[in-house]
């Protein structure tokens, strides 16, 4: 009886630890699957942002196109302000006279 009972002990013991080596097991592989997938993760959304920062042509064009406007915008005041100080420094001379 006493073998009975120790034999039953161990045995509970071996499938207590199987049982908790099975589960640490699950656990290492489940861990390892979700590392994965966050790397994955990752590596897409770094591909997004590439994909969107190379291949956004619209938003560049517009950009461009905002800048080409302003800077036409402003080479014309400035031509504008040139002719008004040559037309004023052509008739200076010509009132001292």
């Amino acid at each position: 009886m006493l073998v009975d009972q120790v034999s039953l002990e161990d045995s509970g013991k071996r499938t207590t630890e199987a049982h908790v080596a099975h589960i640490e097991y699950d656990v290492s592989v489940k861990a390892a699957n979700i590392v994965r997938a966050a790397a994955s993760l990752s590596k897409l959304v770094s591909d997004l942002k590439e994909t969107l920062i190379l291949n956004d042509l619209s938003s560049i064009n517009e950009v461009t196109t905002r800048k080409t406007e302003e800077l036409q915008q402003l080479l014309s005041q400035q031509q504008k302000e040139l002719d008004s100080l040559y037309t004023t420094a052509e008739e200076e001379p010509a009132s001292s006279s």
